[in-house]
């Protein structure tokens, strides 16, 4: 017996050292994410991530769309941390959130620090002026969206073929026994008979004239046909919006011409989210354009909604996918992002110490930069029963839905490597990359371009007065747009009072500060090797 007594000792020592500490309680976290509201409880990932940190996560269950209950919570019941879309401005102003110190990120986020070092306009971004050693959040970081053409609109090219239109001098692929790519985009001019053409030429052949043209984001067609990008573009050597930009006239006239002619869908001003898709898998129009359409919704998530919704309806249909009408010198340009960082950023609790702050680093670590099978479960769920891996990529087996389980709760607002790889190359995206991905050959991306000014540090006080006054400038703008598109106002006449209405809030204040601000260019040279 006394033979056994030390080897007993001794594991029990080895065990009580693999134990925590008598009375130690397990660290909590508690956070907030999109899709966490209807979050269930113990759901497959928060239990995946509670097991790989050893940390007991507890998940604020708020709405994110709802920003009056995000705002709320923020206010009254603030997590330790999370992913918010309210600005830095705000939450600084609710004295809820503290700093975050870059060597502490460095330490226990390196593959991160890595991301920001590739794009190092997030650091003008992030960290704080007084205090450059300290971020002030981390911004989500969608590596794709700064290295693809966002915009696209797509043509019925069963239609365009049909009814004989010549769309110019264009170069088309075929990449699928539906769906077909262009070189470039076509001329207004192009457009223009496109339009004429499926609204009055009976392109769906029932010998009705019931067919629509353009049904939604007017603007987002006739920007490119302008040299006006979404953001601050320059005009006469001063800083403007699109929407008080010289040649928004021009788009104007167009667009007010082609209403009075039956081109635009007489309900364009009113169409509810998703009324579009209706009209488009009913082949009752034959143009999918807009603020959103975009190449990424060639993959699976966008299933609900054209391109892919238009080809299960109607496995006869065809589309030609473009990146829209053209200026006059034959380009579409766009805004290039700055940054892949995201509208979503990492925020964390004053009251958070040092030493927990150590935890949620290593908490968001995991969450995002795991390998490759902790990233696939947290992205699309239970292997096998939710995905399989099939040429060394995540493929799904079901119709499993975003935060369903918990999937892309923890993981969504970093994109990097592979999980971008598995999200958006998917059969139908990756044909084309060769026209809208700048690593790939980017046709198309030899049109983005920058802005004319970013503040992107906030040294003004531009974002501050757009925080407050942007919905005013959109209610003014959308008012007098559509009252000159049918009729009610005088395009030349009424656009000097126009300009004094946005005057009137704070819009003139807003370019003034805008002015202080650095170019696009003089940003870059500060990380120009």
């Amino acid at each position: 017996m006394k033979k056994r007594v030390f080897p007993l000792l001794m594991a029990l020592v080895m065990l009580l050292a693999l134990m925590p500490a008598l009375g130690q309680a397990q660290t909590t976290i508690s956070y907030f994410a999109p899709w966490t509201a209807n979050l269930d409880p113990d759901s497959f990932a928060e239990k995946l991530v509670e097991e790989g940190t050893g940390y007991n996560i507890e998940v604020r269950k708020v709405d994110a769309t709802n920003a009056q209950a995000t705002q709320l919570m923020i206010a009254t019941d603030m997590p330790d941390c999370g992913w918010f879309g309210q600005s830095f401005e705000f939450m600084e102003d609710q004295e809820m959130i503290r700093r975050i110190p870059v060597d502490m990120v460095r330490e226990h986020v390196p593959a991160y620090m890595e991301l920001v070092d590739r794009y190092p306009l997030v650091y003008d971004m992030a960290l704080d002026p007084e205090d450059p050693t300290q971020f002030r959040f981390l911004p989500g970081m969608k590596v794709l969206d700064a290295n693809i053409y966002m915009k696209c609109i797509f043509l019925r090219y069963d239609w365009v073929d049909k009814l004989g239109l010549d769309l110019g001098d264009i170069q088309v692929e075929q990449l699928s026994d539906q769906l077909y790519i262009s070189n470039k985009g076509i001329s207004l001019e192009t457009f223009d008979k496109v339009l004429r053409a499926f609204v009055n030429d009976d392109p769906d052949g029932n010998g009705q004239k019931d067919t629509f043209g353009i049904l939604k984001d007017w603007h987002e067609w006739m920007m490119p046909s302008q040299a006006v990008i979404d953001g601050i573009n320059e005009a006469d050597g001063k800083a403007t919006e699109w929407f008080t930009h010289p040649r928004t006239k021009n788009m104007l006239r167009y667009i007010q011409n082609a209403y009075n002619d039956g081109l635009i869908y007489p309900e364009i001003f009113t169409i509810a989210w998703g009324g579009d898709w209706e009209l488009i898998n009913s082949g009752r129009s034959g143009v999918l354009g807009g603020a959103a359409v975009s190449p990424i919704w060639l993959n699976s998530w966008a299933a609900t909604r054209p391109p892919l919704s238009l080809f299960a309806a109607n496995p006869e249909a065809k589309l030609l996918m473009l990146p829209g009408i053209t200026d006059d010198d034959g380009h579409t340009y766009r805004a290039r992002m700055l940054t892949p960082a995201t509208s979503q950023s990492f925020f964390v609790n004053y009251d958070v110490s040092d030493e927990k702050l150590v935890d949620i680093l290593k908490f968001f670590n995991f969450c995002n930069f795991s390998d490759k099978q902790i990233q696939a479960q947290l992205w699309y769920g239970e292997e096998n029963v939710d995905w399989k891996w099939e040429d060394d990529k995540p493929v799904k087996l079901g119709s499993i839905q975003p935060g369903e389980k918990g999937t892309q709760v923890f993981c969504l607002n970093i994109q990097d490597g592979l999980a971008a790889e598995w999200i958006t190359y998917e059969p139908l995206f990756e044909k084309g990359v060769r026209y809208y991905v700048e690593s790939e050959g980017g046709i198309w991306n030899q049109d983005l371009i920058y802005p004319y000014k970013n503040d992107i540090s906030s040294s003004t006080k531009a974002k501050e007065i757009s925080n407050e006054y942007r919905k005013d400038w959109e209610s003014v703008y959308k008012a007098y747009f559509m009252e000159v598109i049918t009729g009610a106002k005088n395009l030349e006449g009424d656009w000097d009072d126009y300009l004094k209405d946005l005057e009137a809030v704070e819009y003139g204040r807003y370019l003034e500060e805008i002015e202080k601000a650095p170019t696009v260019f003089e940003l870059l040279a500060k990380y120009d090797k």
